[in-house]
Order: structure tokens, then sequence, then C-alpha cells
């Protein structure tokens, strides 16, 4: 069956120390080193900068390169995403063709019948107009003898012959990502990933764990949907034990005291400033009326 690559971020391989830290303000983040001095050293000039953080995972790992299986489902993904935005630009195509006035080909028909995928009671009048998540049509076009699937295998070559700047991806190409370079994984192996999911109200880096154990029968199978195979994945690892994070903790410990230490002569200091400046004012306005009075 086709396999694919599935790029990530971060190609190399092999054992390494992760440790896992977030902060209410800057979300998930990683530090990753080969060795466990490397961690320490990096962590106390992280911790001195943000020593809001809170140490969420400690542990080692193998990074490992998707296994046969992934790259397999990767490729799923890609033709039904592929299959999706075809049929949703020709669909788009074939509406305004109709709002023109033109004929439709055989193999499309104006949607008559709008019905819901899911019901939740009376349709909206925008659902009604757009025909907006119908069972039978996209975009008010519905197709006739043929599946999204078959219009695609069907006509998605000769299309891109007339229309080039498409591609097969429908992305420009991201030098960001890379295939991995290190050992395959076992094809069913229970492996976890590393994701970015930045934004408002994120978790940044997040550590999700991943199974993938079921092939599909054919490439134009619908119904896989897994995150972690959209090319946005750092890396993968198997995880090998936890560390005690005590010492780590410490640091962190060390530099949250700084900060409050740092937090509480500041807050004096500008007291103390307030203090001054607003006596010196006191003492002026009794000077005056001493002056006035003399």
């Amino acid at each position: 069956m086709t396999a694919i690559d599935l790029p990530v971020h971060y190609p190399y391989g092999g054992y390494h120390y992760l440790l896992h830290w977030y902060s209410d303000e800057d979300r998930g983040h990683l530090i990753l080193a080969r060795n466990e001095y490397s961690i320490s050293v990096t962590a106390k000039r992280v911790f001195d900068e943000h020593p809001d953080a809170e140490i969420k995972a400690y542990c080692t790992i193998d990074i490992v390169g998707p296994s046969r299986l992934m790259r397999v489902l990767a490729a799923v993904e890609r033709r039904q995403e592929n299959i999706r935005r075809f049929h949703r630009e020709i669909a788009h195509h074939m509406k305004d063709a109709h709002e023109a006035g033109l004929k439709l080909p055989p193999m499309f028909v104006l949607c008559e019948k709008f019905e819901p995928q899911e019901d939740h009671g009376d349709p909206s009048d925008f659902a009604l107009e757009t025909h907006y998540d119908c069972r039978h049509c996209l975009d008010t076009i519905r197709l006739v003898g043929l599946t999204p699937a078959i219009l695609y295998d069907r006509y998605y070559a000769a299309w891109l012959n007339m229309h080039p700047k498409h591609n097969d991806n429908h992305h420009r190409p991201d030098h960001t990502r890379v295939p991995s370079r290190a050992h395959p994984a076992r094809d069913g192996e229970a492996l976890l990933c590393v994701r970015p999911r930045f934004g408002h109200h994120s978790d940044g880096l997040i550590l999700q764990p991943i199974s993938p154990k079921s092939e599909p029968d054919t490439l134009s199978d619908a119904g896989y949907t897994h995150s972690y195979l959209d090319g946005n994945t750092l890396f993968f690892f198997r995880h090998r034990q936890d560390i005690d994070h005590a010492g780590l903790q410490a640091i962190l410990d060390e530099a949250k005291a700084k900060d409050h230490a740092r937090s509480e002569r500041y807050n004096r200091e500008r007291k103390e400033k307030f203090d001054r400046e607003h006596r010196e004012e006191y003492e002026q306005a009794v000077l005056f009326f001493v002056e006035m009075t003399k």
C-alpha cells in the first residue's frame, strides 16, 4: 500500500532528555537535550526568565521516525484532504455557473432538498439558503452518479493541466518541515508526539499520546482523521522513564525566590519614593503658609 513521507520539525532521533514546562503567560514549552547536564544549564536560564513556570514532565525518551503504518495513514489523510478540496472547488464553480444561467454538466444538479447532517431542530434561514452542512450536496450542488472520490480520480489530472497553479497538496512548501532521520517506529506501537497548539487560550507545545493500530483497506477509505498526520508535528517519541525532577524543582524554586525578592525590593523602593515625594509636597505646603504669615 502506498506510503508517503510524514515530515517533522525536529528530524534528529535517538536518546534524549525531555523537560516539558508551562506558564500561564507563555504556555507549554520544551527543553530537549542529549544529557542531564545540558537540561539543568538550560533550565536555569529558562527559569530565571520565567520564574512562574511549572514543571509538567521530565523524562528520557527515544525520538523515532514515523512507522510505515503512520506513513500509509498520512497518504490516506492527504488523499482525503485533496478530494475534499477539489470537490469544494468544483462545487463553487458549478454554483457560480448556475447563477450565471449556464446549463450544468449532467453529473451536477442543483440540490432541491435540504437535510442537515445532524438534526438540531428547525434550520436557520442561512442554512436553508446555502444548504450549509447538507447531507446531499456541497454549496447547493449535488453530484449525480459519482462520489467526491470518483470526481477527483476521474477529473483532477485534466483539471490540473488546465489550472497549473494548483498542486496535489494545495500547500506551499514549508522548509521547516523535513523527513525524520530517526529510526522508524514499529507499526502499531504506542507513541507520543509533540505538537504546537498556540493561540489565544491554547496550550502551547503539548505531549499527545498516539496509538496507530488500524490500517485502511484502500486508500479511498474515509473516516481517518489523525491530527498528528497533518505535518505539523515536531517529532514522535517513545517514552523511556520518568526522572525525579527534585533538582530541577530546586532550581525553579530558587528562581521563584529571587523573583519574589526582586518584586519585594521593587515595591519597597517604589513605596519609599512615593512617600518621599509626597512628604516633600507636604513640607512645601507647610512652608508656603509659614512664609506667608511672617
